[in-house]
């Protein structure tokens, strides 16, 4: 989305977590403006910096592929998360990804 609207260069040397603070930041504007309820945004942040973050920060986006994704889902079920909170946490990923 902010790529469409070029407010944010995403290419090769653009951080996952550069690119995810810039979507956070268009999630607060449309709180702002009543687009969004910000209990979601609440929400979208806890499980970015608790459990996104941590594991992709350090990748550049075009280096995150299926298998890092896959392991990343191993991870969330090693905690015994349940099915619907690891799909919440994939339709977050999803949005930045």
């Amino acid at each position: 989305l902010l790529r469409e609207r070029n407010l944010l260069p995403v290419g090769k040397s653009a951080s996952f977590e550069r690119f995810a603070q810039e979507l956070l930041l268009e999630q607060e504007q449309l709180i702002k403006r009543g687009e969004r309820n910000s209990l979601m945004n609440v929400n979208d942040r806890q499980k970015l910096n608790h459990d996104i973050l941590p594991y992709f920060k350090d990748f550049k986006i075009s280096e995150i592929t299926y298998k890092h994704i896959n392991q990343f889902i191993d991870q969330l079920a090693s905690r015994n998360l349940s099915p619907s909170s690891i799909k919440n946490h994939l339709n977050l990923l999803h949005i930045y990804y």
